[in-house]
């Protein structure tokens, strides 16, 4: 997805994927999700991940089952969707410098909320690049790992959405788009807990 610029990175306090947020309590873990073998941040996960081997074939006992591989897949592709609709509103002559600010707000976040995801999917899908020799426990952590931060990224947006700023809330185009997110947000955030759940 493209960058959107170092002005939204520094008002939403994201300096990357891989990086340490202290706002979201990068360090810490749910209750139940166990502590990762290889440190606490994504890039300490995935340089375990090396040393477990990657490459051969797919292992054949996966963590995730086949149709919870696809719920995790459909994420993507429900935020791309989302986007290019909210690209396609902002395209209308008509709208107000206001709601065409707003609008854009929401579209920012929600490509940088894409970012931050798809590097938790890369590791809640990294199973399928593992070999046969692959530590079916360690995988398990990772992927409740993952799992765990995109729902703590997701649901640091939906409560940004139940708040929105007072000018924003009173414009009826753009809070109407804020609510069809919101409802992604929450379909999104249902699907992955659903998914742990089952871990």
């Amino acid at each position: 997805m493209a960058d959107t610029g170092a002005g939204t990175m520094a008002r939403r306090g994201r300096i990357g994927i891989f990086s340490h947020r202290a706002r979201r309590g990068a360090g810490s873990h749910p209750a139940g999700s166990g502590t990762p073998p290889f440190g606490t941040t994504p890039a300490a996960l995935l340089l375990g991940l090396a040393l477990t081997g990657l490459g051969g074939a797919p292992a054949s006992a996966g963590v995730l089952p086949k149709e919870d591989f696809e719920r995790v897949t459909s994420i993507k592709t429900n935020f791309t969707q989302t986007i290019v609709g909210l690209s396609e509103s902002l395209r209308q002559p008509d709208l107000t410098e206001g709601e065409r600010d707003c609008m854009s707000t929401i579209s920012q976040d929600l490509i940088q909320i894409g970012q931050e995801l798809s590097g938790y999917e890369a590791l809640m899908k990294i199973e399928s690049q593992l070999n046969t020799y692959s530590d079916e426990g360690t995988t398990r952590e990772i992927v409740i790992f993952a799992l765990n931060k995109a729902l703590d990224v997701l649901n640091a947006e939906r409560r940004r959405l139940l708040q929105p700023p007072d000018q924003c809330a009173r414009l009826p185009i753009s809070s109407g788009k804020a609510k069809s997110v919101l409802q992604m947000i929450e379909t999104t955030i249902t699907t992955l807990q659903s998914v742990l759940s089952r871990l």
